[in-house]
């Protein structure tokens, strides 16, 4: 079951996933995601945990967190550095 979950989140969000963070929309990739293995996000989307992840009728993922500095956290995993 879990190895059908890990093989799911990764076809459903091979290319580009799109997140809802506290009604500020985002972009990314997967690879971007899990780029801290040990973190939340990552967690989120490897189905190791046994995270189910929805979608909304846009393909969105909510996360209910505060949106405002999130795209600074995608930045710093994109390139490894805060900026």
């Amino acid at each position: 079951k879990l190895k059908e979950v890990v093989e799911l989140n990764l076809e459903r969000f091979k290319d580009r996933v799109k997140l809802n963070v506290g009604g500020v929309k985002f972009e990314t990739t997967l690879k971007t995601l899990q780029r801290q293995p040990n973190s939340m996000l990552a967690t989120m989307f490897s189905g190791i945990a046994g995270f189910e992840v929805t979608t909304d009728a846009e393909g969105y993922v909510f996360i209910d967190r505060g949106g405002e500095h999130f795209g600074a956290i995608l930045d710093l995993l994109r390139t490894g550095e805060l900026a």
